[in-house]
Order: C-alpha cells, then structure tokens, then sequence
C-alpha cells in the first residue's frame, strides 16, 4: 500500500489536504512533529489511499503477520509460512503435514530436515504464542493495569496500538436524535473546563444548522451569567437565563422543536422527572491532570452514566494516556476533544488512530508533540 507523507504548520489544513487528494475513506497511519533547529517545528502526517474492497483491513494484516512471524524457526521456507497462513486464516489446513525429511540437492544430501508444522490444531488468528502480553506493552507507554488488561481481554490478538483503535473506537458515545429536544450538559470537576466545552458544543450544533439554546442556572452568579450571555451573543446563540428547574423546564417548552438546550449548570445536576425532555450528560476531563486525579474527581459517577467523555485543555496536555484509562474505566467514548483557547473554534473530532499513534510513537522513540496528538 503506498503511502504519501503530508508536511505542513495546521493539522486542519493537514487533514484537509489529506481528503482532498487521497478522499474521504483515506486511511491515516501516523501522526507527528518534526522538530527543526532554529525554526517552528513542522506537522507530518503519513496516509494512504483507501484499501479496495476485496483487501484485508489493516488490524487483521497485522495480526496475522505477527500471528506468523511469532511461529517462523531456522529452516522455515516459503511453502511452510504460505501453510502457516492458510492454517491461522482458513482453518485447518486441508493438505496434510510435512514430515521431517532429508532433501536431496546436486548428489550432496542436505542434513537440514523440512520443517514439519506441529499437529495439535491451529491457534487463533491474532493468537500470541509468546509469554509477552500487549497489557505489558500498555503498561510501558504508561496506560492503567486495569485500563490494559480489558483491552487485552477484547482483542487478544492485536499488537498493542491496533487493539487501543479498535477499543476506543467500540466505546459507546451517544448525541441527540435529530428530530427530539434535548437537553445538553457537561459534567466534571470543577476547574475542568466544563463551560468551555458547552460553548464549544454548542456552536457545533448551531453550526450544523439545528437550533441551540446556551440555557445558565447558576443565576445568583452574575459575573458568570453575564460571561455567557456575552458568548452567546458573539457566537451567535439563543441565551437564556433559568432562576430554578422550573425554569428550565420553561425553557424546553418555549423553544421550536429539535433544538438543543446546553444547559450550563453545577457538577452533578440532572433535570427532575417534570422536565419532559431526553437528558444527555457528558464528562469533562482535562487531559493535563494525572489519573488518580481523574478517578477521585469522577468516581461517584458510575459506569454508563455519561452520553461521551471530552478531553479539555488538550492543547496543553503532553499526551492523552490519563484519557484513554479514564474512557476505559468508565465504559464511555469520547465525543470530541476542547483544544485551545479560541471557543470560535469550535470541538476537534476525537480521532482513535492520532491518539493511538501518539502514544506509541512516544514509547518506541519517535518524537510527538502531545499537543498535536491531543487536537489531531
């Protein structure tokens, strides 16, 4: 598969380009920083065209090569691997095993015996057959045990950052439908850049062309009212003020159906039961702070109680490694990520291989700027 290396100073032009030439089904396979003497360092991004139809997808080619080459012993020759491959991916192969034998060769007889494939049936594709695990490997690039060992538990098979894509990807996120009201807020510590992430998402919707509401119940904090009525107002949203829940409610009543109400309120607040619209709460989760942080900021949460998690000050963090065990602790995806200071920005979409790929290049040697993993 041949690859084209993209070099420029905006990720989002980068990706731009990326589409542009290579479409929209172009696959990325690395993401990371050139750094240059006596200049700013430089954006690289190395992708290909999309695979065909009848092609192995990309996880798959890895797993069974590592499937492979975990198994090839001294005398191995081509026909041994090509029945290798069929006994990993077909099943078991329908020729029979080659026993030991000696090969003639020019009237000199060869002392090297065929190798002879072991009898006992074929492993699992993907399966490891070293005592090495890729929770060790997640350890390394410094993932939690417990975030290491239920991805290992999924794809037992996958080298470590083809299994992270695939785990991430699999984590449930959810949105409002198109056509209901809803009812919209972030949750997190406080500090965490919750209300950030609300305008952020906020003008994301209102940018796709459906109705958002920016809705603040924190009225007795004038200073903090008056921030985001001024927000609202150069972003270009519905501001609206709720004194109490009534006046949420209020609120979900008065606006035209399918609009979103980004309800800007205290950690932890669920609307009651007389506020008749769907609920989806979101977790902020600011990607600088370390994870046993993370984890007493959010403990009390609870698994499966949050529509998608959203990395804050992503343009700080040096990586997203307190991210990824958080997301798989709690069970949930993440929606986007909030990067940088400009909210007319709006969100960064959440791109499994980028993060994956920052991470591991980190480990292995290849310099990330974790800034650029963090909005990439």
């Amino acid at each position: 598969m041949q690859t084209k290396r993209f070099i420029g100073n905006d990720l989002a032009r980068l990706y731009r380009r990326v589409r542009t030439e290579l479409g929209e089904d172009a696959l990325i396979f690395s993401t990371r920083t050139l750094h240059r003497e006596g200049g700013a360092p430089l954006i690289e991004i190395q992708a290909s065209p999309p695979a065909d139809d009848d092609a192995l997808p990309f996880e798959l080619q890895q797993a069974m090569l590592s499937t492979v080459l975990s198994r090839v012993a001294p005398g191995m020759k081509v026909p041994d691997l090509e029945d290798l491959v069929l006994r990993g991916v077909l099943g078991p192969s329908a020729v029979a095993d080659v026993t030991a034998a000696t090969v003639p060769g020019d009237g000199i007889e060869d002392a090297a015996g065929v190798y002879a494939p072991p009898a006992h049936p074929a492993e699992v594709p993907g399966q490891r057959m070293d005592e090495r695990t890729t929770a060790n490997d997640f350890m390394e690039a410094g993932i939690s045990a417990a975030a290491a060992g239920a991805i290992e538990a999924t794809y037992p098979g996958l080298a470590a950052e083809p299994a992270l894509v695939a785990y991430l990807k699999r984590l449930p996120v959810t949105y409002p439908d198109e056509y209901e009201t809803a009812l919209v807020s972030i949750d997190g510590p406080a500090g965490g850049g919750r209300s950030t992430a609300l305008l952020r998402m906020a003008l994301d919707c209102s940018e796709a062309g459906r109705a958002a509401v920016l809705v603040a119940t924190n009225a007795y904090r004038r200073e903090e009212v008056d921030r985001l009525a001024a927000y609202a107002e150069v972003l270009g949203l519905d501001f609206v003020v709720a004194a109490d829940d009534r006046g949420v409610e209020k609120a979900v009543r008065k606006v035209a159906r399918g609009s979103v109400l980004f309800v800007d309120a205290e950690p932890g607040w669920v609307p009651p039961a007389f506020v008749r619209a769907p609920f989806y709460r979101y977790v902020a989760l600011p990607a600088s702070w370390p994870v046993a942080e993370l984890k007493a900021q959010i403990e009390d949460a609870g698994h499966g109680s949050f529509a998608g998690a959203i990395p804050t000050f992503t343009d700080i963090a040096t990586n997203l490694i307190p991210v990824v065990s958080t997301v798989v602790a709690l069970g949930t995806g993440i929606a986007f990520l909030s990067s940088g200071s400009d909210i007319s920005n709006g969100i960064t979409v959440a791109d499994a291989e980028s993060i994956a790929s920052g991470i591991f290049s980190m480990r292995t040697g290849g310099r990330t700027d974790g800034r650029l993993v963090a909005s990439a």
